[in-house]
């Protein structure tokens, strides 16, 4: 039985680089879910700073949802970008959706594609779909009726194998 219990908390602790920091990422978390802010902005941010990409992550919903904080599309986006540096695949794909829509960030369909295409390679389905998209529509890329189809069939399987992580929610 306990070892079943140290296989969560190394994982953990991998995903936040020391013991101390996974202790603490998983209290941002908890009061994230309790909705109480406050606690979870001080963790995360406190974690941010660190480096942990996944609490990077973290502060870029939470700006860009206006959660404890005000709503700030480019604090949003900064600490967004600090993630997906790192390679947290929600956070390449929020910014993607955030050129896509020029929120925080001038609207460039480009620096879009770039960005899905960093998700999408990493199996991040939502990203696999808004890829296609993009190649259906010609945005930020040649029309490519081919390569659309063969992002929207890897997201489907992703969908359908429940492979995907849907939502928005926190980086656990």
């Amino acid at each position: 039985m306990k070892k079943l219990l140290i296989i969560p908390a190394v994982l953990l602790a991998s995903l936040c680089g020391s013991p101390v920091a996974a202790a603490d990422f998983q209290k941002g978390l908890e009061a994230y879910a309790k909705q109480d802010y406050a606690t979870a902005l001080r963790t995360f941010t406190a974690l941010a700073e660190q480096g942990v990409a996944k609490a990077q992550f973290n502060l870029g919903l939470m700006y860009a949802k206006g959660e404890g904080v005000p709503q700030d599309d480019r604090q949003a986006v900064q600490w967004y970008n600090r993630a997906a540096e790192q390679g947290v695949a929600k956070a390449q794909f929020n910014l993607g959706l955030r050129y896509a829509e020029g929120e925080g960030v001038p609207q460039d369909a480009r620096r879009a594609v770039q960005w899905y295409t960093r998700a999408a390679e990493q199996g991040y389905a939502p990203a696999q779909f808004n890829l296609g998209l993009m190649y259906a529509n010609g945005e930020g890329v040649p029309r490519d009726a081919r390569q659309a189809v063969q992002w929207f069939i890897r997201a489907a399987v992703q969908w359908f194998t429940g492979a995907a992580e849907q939502g928005n929610a926190p980086a656990e």
